[in-house]
């Protein structure tokens, strides 16, 4: 994965710069902090379906997406990789999206994954975690200078 764009709050981009770390390059260009998109990636791993069988609903139209809060989506996390097509130019593969919907509950957040015709409840406090501005994930380092100095 080299990618996350995100549209909630704000809509950003994050990639990866060689071996270095992570950046922000959409609506801003600064530093990501390598530890807070670290953990951007462990909560979307991490996420679980709340509901006992692990659906909210198993088949649902894309009408009906609408009463769930996801058409459209309050937030979309979409994970890339670099593919090159044909090799003149390099294009993103989408490897995984997840719409957020927009009808928060107490203690879930109805979502779904790109493709999917189901609905998942995942935990709201998982949710929460996750970076809804690109200045979430900015550099948290401060100085950058020699301890000689």
């Amino acid at each position: 994965m080299n990618r996350i764009e995100v549209r909630s709050t704000e809509p950003f981009a994050v990639f990866r710069q060689g071996n270095s770390g992570w950046r922000v390059s959409e609506p801003f260009n600064f530093a990501a902090d390598a530890a807070l998109v670290n953990d951007l990636m462990a909560t979307l791993a991490g996420l679980e379906a709340v509901e006992r069988d692990g659906f909210v609903k198993d088949v649902v139209t894309p009408a009906d997406f609408v009463n769930y809060g996801l058409a459209p989506p309050a937030s979309q996390y979409a994970l890339l990789a670099n593919a090159t097509n044909t090799g003149v130019a390099t294009t993103n593969q989408v490897l995984a999206q997840l719409a957020l919907g927009s009808n928060f509950q107490l203690d879930k957040t109805l979502v779904r994954r790109e493709g999917e015709d189901s609905v998942y409840a995942v935990a709201r406090g998982e949710i929460e975690r996750l970076p809804k501005a690109a200045f979430e994930l900015r550099e948290r380092r401060l100085w950058n200078f020699a301890a000689t100095n």
